[in-house]
């Protein structure tokens, strides 16, 4: 079963004179139908990006603070389709739906510390 999610999908490219992982490439909204297991891939497809946008904001760096706060919504959006569909604890989604729920934790927490240096680089 599959469940039609509104998540952004990131464009991954290299643009000029860009450290960036997110690389500035524009974030195209969309409507998706996931299944556990496509949320299972997906969790492993932007394991890489997730890992080094989040160590960049926990040194201080929010450069991809915009990537970080989409893969927010998306995981959200996520966590309700495996809710919605399945269930949590069917066979194989329990392991999903806790990778979903660690990444938005980990996510809530380096937000949280970094209030200040947000709202410094806002301005």
């Amino acid at each position: 079963m599959s469940y039609t999610v509104e998540m952004e999908k990131f464009r991954f490219g290299h643009a000029n004179n860009s450290d960036s992982p997110q690389h500035n490439l524009p974030l195209e909204e969309t409507k998706v139908r996931l299944s556990v297991d496509e949320i299972r891939g997906q969790l492993s497809i932007t394991k890489p990006i997730f890992d080094t946008v989040l160590k960049m904001l926990n040194d201080g760096d929010t450069t991809d603070i915009e990537y970080i706060a989409t893969y927010q919504k998306n995981l959200i959006n996520w966590m309700n389709a495996i809710k919605i569909t399945e269930g949590t604890m069917k066979r194989g989604n329990e392991e999903v739906f806790n990778e979903v729920e660690r990444r938005l934790f980990l996510i809530s927490e380096i937000i949280e510390r970094n209030i200040p240096n947000l709202t410094n680089s806002s301005k």
